[in-house]
């Protein structure tokens, strides 16, 4: 399967080309220990070379293992191109910040830094060794290299925090999707649904609240007694558990009434639950509840209260449509009520003046 390329991976690629060209053109000005031609043999070299290390990372992107061992080599071949081209002193130590974005933006955080130290380590016991034995110590080195260092330090944790935000907008995104399937899902039911099975609607949304928020256990509480009103019902629990439920959330049916927003709720033997007030404006007054895990996240319970605010919006729409339609039905039977009573009204009034008219006429005769 081809792959397709994404802009960061667009930019790394470019920046590729555009840096070692310009690395390149320093060193063919440059005085060295090379003459013209090597110079402009080892360019050659070297952009073949950037091509096909290029063709890997966008063929074997999502291999984990061909990239680790491709942008090692790849960091391997810079630090021997040291060697024949200065040293500390060539343009091209500047280039390894190339696999380095190859690396924060594809592969973990450890092996980044890993690779990182690893080469100002190599770098410089190499340039210690062959361009300055004994003039000076592997401090004075370091120093005379410092801003090399720190740039890479600051690229590399540059590159690791624009990641970590990549990957929270790619998760916001697909857990937007989600949502938006599953909220056209409930609406579709909800359309579907005839006015007797709106009865069960509680279930639908206690089920979909699971589904939605990926959580083990959910609740629909629907503070009323009425028996047409929709059920309370639960998702996770047993049945025997559901009662006892719902008589706990009984206990809290004013402090319930009085919430606006989603709020935290610590429930004796039942754990935590993050909670919501359906905002309505008919005879109801319900509460949807999520069981939260222990291990569950600050950034996790934002998404989760994100949910419940789009659940409790949606829930509703679908209470309040419930009520009209309920209150349409009273008022169809009451006016074909009031319409048989008013045709045996009319009927019987014009009986009675039937006859009293006939009886009248009787007497006449």
């Amino acid at each position: 399967m081809k792959l397709k390329k994404s802009a960061e991976d667009q930019m790394i690629f470019l920046y590729r080309y555009v840096s070692l060209s310009l690395t390149s053109l320093v060193f063919l000005f440059e005085s060295s220990r090379l003459i013209a031609w090597q110079k402009l043999l080892l360019i050659v070299f070297l952009f073949l070379s950037v091509t096909l290390f290029t063709w890997i990372y966008r063929k074997y992107r999502l291999h984990d293992m061909v990239l680790k061992c491709c942008i090692a080599l790849e960091t391997a071949g810079i630090i021997l191109l040291l060697l024949p081209t200065g040293g500390m002193d060539s343009p091209f130590k500047w280039y390894v910040i190339t696999p380095m974005l190859v690396a924060c933006a594809h592969l973990s955080m450890r092996y980044s830094w890993t690779l990182l130290l690893s080469y100002i380590g190599l770098v410089l016991t190499f340039c210690y060794i062959f361009f300055t034995p004994g003039q000076y110590f592997l401090w004075d080195t370091v120093l005379q290299n410092a801003n090399l260092f720190l740039v890479l330090i600051v690229t590399t944790m540059a590159m690791q925090v624009i990641g970590v935000m990549k990957n929270e907008l790619k998760m916001a995104k697909e857990q937007a999707n989600e949502t938006m399937e599953h909220i056209k899902s409930i609406y579709h039911i909800m359309e579907t649904t005839s006015h007797n099975e709106a009865l069960n609607l509680g279930q639908v949304i206690s089920d979909y609240t699971v589904k939605l928020t990926k959580q083990s256990r959910a609740f629909f509480w629907l503070d009323s007694q009425e028996e047409d009103a929709p059920e309370s019902s639960q998702t996770g629990w047993t049945v025997e558990e559901e009662e006892q439920l719902f008589e706990e959330l009984g206990n809290y049916r004013e402090e319930f009434r009085e919430e606006r927003e989603p709020f935290f709720r610590h429930l004796p033997e039942w754990g935590d639950f993050l909670m919501i007030t359906v905002p309505m404006t008919t005879r109801f007054v319900a509460t949807i509840g999520l069981k939260l895990g222990p291990d569950q996240s600050l950034t996790g319970r934002r998404w989760l209260v994100q949910q419940l605010i789009f659940l409790a919006e949606l829930s509703a729409v679908f209470l309040e449509r419930y009520e009209l339609e309920r209150i349409e039905n009273q008022l169809i039977v009451t006016n074909e009520q009031n319409r048989i009573a008013n045709e045996m009204h009319d009927n019987v009034s014009q009986s009675l003046f039937g006859i009293v008219y006939a009886t009248h006429s009787l007497r006449q005769t």
